[in-house]
């Protein structure tokens, strides 16, 4: 077996190997292939420059250069001849033999060259829609063209719901670019998609992509671009890894490019994410200082909506030790986004006041006052949706969940603890998980 699975292995003997009894699967495929007409040929061998396991009529027309309506019928056709598979929500298959024999007639049948420029055609239209459909998770969406006349997201859930769905295949994209070494287009993805990252914090791969963004700004020698990036680093090490260290290590570096780069904002966002991770180990005093010098920078640079987040941050430390101060200061960020509030785009300001709830809900949970924490954490649940604020809707679950254990409402806290389970998978470390499990499991019956 595994001699015949290195057999296959080797890209140009892969279909001659696979002979089950008289049948050879090569012949097989090609009395279906050659009864293709021109542009189901074409389209099948392309389907071949196609990284991830599925795809869709979109995708398929980007490889064939096609609009949706004919790749659709191309690809019933195909389906049809047993060409390739259909899946489940309008997507279809293109098996690994079949992929291979789709693979050989291109190389047969086109120029080496244009391969090449086909490949590169598709991945720069996977990172051009990459780009579009990451911009209208910005406070402040562009106005978006279509991507080469074809493609363009009606509302934001459909834009969300292609860059999970295609992950796998922008990626790829995005990492042969970084690989080609086309630094701009690498930094224009990955600035992006920064927002909705946020939102997505369960995919995993974040870190991987803001590294490759941090790399590209210093092969550029750009400091701006090193400090803001290295800046989206240290996030994700922060809320997908969950390494404060690293973070720590990350954000001194894109304080001192910052520094270089005379960028005073960015100097804000590197002290912003200094004290997170300060937080992150329970160093109160030092990350106090950073939070207080993010809060300067921003006012310096006039970003309100950073100012904005590193004195919430500022409050958040205080609600680890000092639970009266932090309900009073995030009730005044309250009042404070309030009166802003329409300066501010509705994503920002509605995660503020989230969060804000949810930490009011804390600090009310460890004085014991378990009735206003229910109400607390009930302002934040009811902002917004899990999917738009994960991590805060996590935590307020849990802290509504205590509550009502607290209150000896065991099927409201355990309702609320399981939803906590289930929203901060792959939001929240796994000591928070682990602690918000004991408490489940404490819940007697």
């Amino acid at each position: 077996m595994e001699d015949f699975l290195r057999r296959l292995r080797r890209e140009e003997r892969r279909l001659s190997a696979l002979v089950a009894g008289d049948l050879a699967m090569e012949s097989t495929f090609g009395l279906s292939y050659e009864h293709l007409a021109a542009p189901s040929q074409t389209l099948f061998r392309r389907l071949s420059l196609v990284d991830g396991p599925s795809f869709d009529a979109r995708l398929a027309g980007a490889v064939g250069d096609l609009d949706v309506d004919d790749a659709e019928d191309l690809l019933d056709g195909l389906a049809a001849l047993g060409l390739v598979e259909t899946l489940r929500g309008d997507r279809y298959r293109l098996h690994d033999l079949l992929r291979l024999y789709a693979a050989s007639r291109l190389r047969a049948e086109e120029p080496a060259e244009a391969i090449s420029a086909e490949r590169r055609r598709l991945r720069d239209w996977l990172l051009a829609t990459a780009i579009t459909a990451g911009a209208r998770f910005e406070p402040r969406p562009p106005d978006a063209p279509a991507v080469d006349g074809r493609l363009t997201f009606s509302s934001n859930d459909d834009a969300r719901a292609w860059l999970i769905t295609e992950a796998e295949h922008w990626f790829s994209a995005y990492q042969a670019a970084a690989a080609r070494g086309d630094h701009v287009t690498v930094l224009a993805v990955a600035d992006s998609l920064h927002w909705f990252s946020d939102l997505w914090r369960a995919w995993g791969r974040w870190q991987e992509v803001f590294a490759t963004s941090a790399a590209a700004a210093a092969a550029l020698d750009d400091p701006a671009q090193q400090a803001r990036h290295l800046g989206y680093l240290a996030w994700a090490q922060l809320v997908e890894t969950f390494d404060p260290a690293q973070a720590r290590a990350t954000a001194e570096a894109a304080l001192q490019a910052a520094r270089r780069a005379g960028d005073v904002q960015q100097s804000g966002w590197a002290n912003f994410y200094l004290a997170w991770s300060m937080l992150n180990v329970r160093d109160f005093d030092v990350a106090h200082r950073y939070a207080d010098a993010a809060v300067q920078d921003f006012a310096a640079a006039r970003d309100v909506e950073g100012e904005l987040q590193a004195r919430s941050i500022g409050a958040s430390i205080r609600s680890r030790y000092e639970p009266e101060a932090a309900i009073g200061e995030h009730r005044e960020l309250l009042e404070f986004v309030a009166r802003v509030g329409d300066e501010l785009p509705a994503s920002i300001r509605g995660l503020t006041e989230a969060n804000a709830h949810a930490v009011i809900a804390y600090g009310l949970l460890q004085l014991d006052r378990h009735e206003e924490a229910v109400a607390a954490a009930s302002a934040a649940l009811a902002i917004g949706s899990s999917a738009e604020f994960q991590s805060g809707h996590a935590s307020a679950h849990r802290h509504r969940g205590l509550a009502q254990l607290g209150l000896g409402r065991v099927d409201a806290a355990r309702a609320d603890l399981t939803a906590a389970l289930t929203l901060g998978d792959g939001a929240r470390s796994a000591t928070w998980l682990d602690e918000v499990r004991a408490a489940l499991d404490a819940i007697p019956g």
